[in-house]
C-alpha cells in the first residue's frame, strides 16, 4: 500500500508499507520467507520535468533467513559475500520526465 501526500511548493511526501507473503504448498511451510517492508521519503519536482528524492527503506523478515543473503558470487578471496537486503537504506535519485 502507498501513498503520496502533496506537501506545496513541488514537495510530495513518498509512504509504503507492504507485506510479503510466499504461500505454503502441500507439507512445505514457505512462512519463513514472508516479510513487512516500509518507505518514507520526499520528492521535489522542479521547472523542466526534473525530480528530486530522496527515502528510507527498512525491510523485516519473519525469520532471520534474509540476513545473509548471498547470490553464490565469490570474492576475491574464494568465499561468497552475504548481504542483509532488510537492513536500513537511504536512497537518493534524481530524475526527468520527458
Amino acid at each position: 500500500m502507498g501513498a503520496n501526500y502533496d506537501l506545496g511548493s513541488g514537495y510530495t511526501l513518498n509512504l509504503h508499507y507492504g507485506i510479503g507473503r510466499v504461500a505454503s504448498t502441500g507439507a512445505a511451510d514457505n512462512s519463513i520467507w514472508n516479510w513487512k517492508d516500509y518507505k518514507v521519503g520526499v520528492s521535489k519536482t522542479f521547472e523542466g520535468g526534473w525530480t528530486l528524492a530522496g527515502a528510507y527503506t527498512k525491510a523485516k523478515g519473519a525469520t532471520n533467513v534474509y540476513d545473509n543473503f548471498t547470490t553464490g558470487a565469490l570474492n576475491t578471496a574464494g568465499v561468497a559475500e552475504t548481504s542483509n537486503p532488510a537492513t536500513g537504506t537511504f536512497v537518493a535519485s534524481i530524475s526527468k520526465a520527458f
